[in-house]
């Protein structure tokens, strides 16, 4: 079948300013010839309908925000670069999962939400068994999971499972979708005859279901893409595409149909997250801002 792929202008959106200055105070790099990145915003995830999270890889923070009133909550320092972050929710009561990018570590951070605004506790490091990027994380289930894109040993961690992928596909996002009962994971392949970043310009979408977990089917890929995360939403996986500047949304019945959210504000887009109002919020990588939009309104009636 021909691929039809949709585009639409991103037209109503609010933009959330967040501008920090880079910190010093984080532990350094355990992988001394990675760098520095001078990325901003990276990661957000939604903890209720309008009260939002983001993290700054920059500064080695997190911020909750209520976008209703259009305010800040408070903020959380991790003492580490970071660049996703994700939560569960069990009635007032909050789980926090943020990566910690070539520290190699995971941190959790505890939490409660009260009447005008949250409570959060001292996060926890949970120390990673090699020097690998920890690039995205998720929650399958209630376990806090962690998706290790590069260094020594690339892949899916959940709890204390392991799943890889092929050679030279690197894990950079998982998302689990208990509808489903399966895991989808959004991969960069890396030609390694090539060192620098610029030879990812391949992105792979893989599924483990729950009879053949530790089975990879491969089940799509897209040229000319670099995903950082994936999420699920009216049976399309949605990525950020650095590539095109873009979101990409792709249908999980026919994979021939996409569809490309675009707009100039868009033009370094790392994190994503969809609350269940259908608002997506878009973290811009280098830039001090990120972006909410209906998603649910810019595709009804089209699926």
């Amino acid at each position: 079948m021909k691929l039809t792929a949709i585009n639409i202008q991103v037209q109503d959106f609010q933009v959330i300013q967040w501008k920090e200055v880079k910190s010093n105070n984080y532990k350094k790099s355990q992988n001394h010839q990675a760098g520095e990145k001078e990325a901003s915003v990276t990661g957000v995830t939604w903890l209720t309908e309008s009260i939002l999270i983001a993290a700054n890889h920059r500064s080695g923070k997190i911020i909750f925000f209520n976008t209703n009133q259009n305010e800040k909550l408070g903020e959380v320092n991790l003492y580490t670069q970071t660049d996703d972050v994700c939560a569960i929710k069990n009635g007032s009561d909050f789980l926090i999962n943020c990566s910690a990018a070539w520290s190699g570590e995971q941190v959790l951070i505890c939490g409660k939400t009260l009447d005008k605004g949250v409570q959060t506790g001292h996060p926890k490091i949970v120390e990673a068994i090699d020097k690998s990027y920890s690039h995205s994380v998720f929650f399958k289930d209630n376990i806090p999971s962690i998706a290790f894109q590069a260094g020594e040993f690339p892949r899916i961690q959940i709890g204390n499972d392991i799943l890889t992928l092929p050679p030279g596909y690197l894990p950079a996002s998982a998302f689990w979708s208990q509808k489903k009962n399966c895991l989808f994971i959004c991969s960069n392949y890396f030609n390694q005859n090539r060192r620098q970043s610029t030879s990812i310009n391949k992105s792979s979408v893989w599924k483990f279901d729950a009879m053949t977990m530790y089975t990879p089917r491969h089940e799509m890929s897209i040229n000319q893409c670099q995903i950082d995360k994936c999420q699920i939403r009216n049976n399309f996986i949605w990525f950020n595409n650095r590539h095109t500047h873009s979101i990409v949304g792709i249908n999980l019945s026919d994979y021939n149909n996409q569809i490309i959210l675009k707009n100039s504000a868009i033009d370094s887009p790392r994190g994503i997250a969809i609350n269940s109002d259908g608002i997506m919020a878009v973290a811009n990588h280098s830039r001090n801002y990120i972006l909410l939009f209906n998603l649910d309104e810019l595709i009804k009636g089209m699926n």
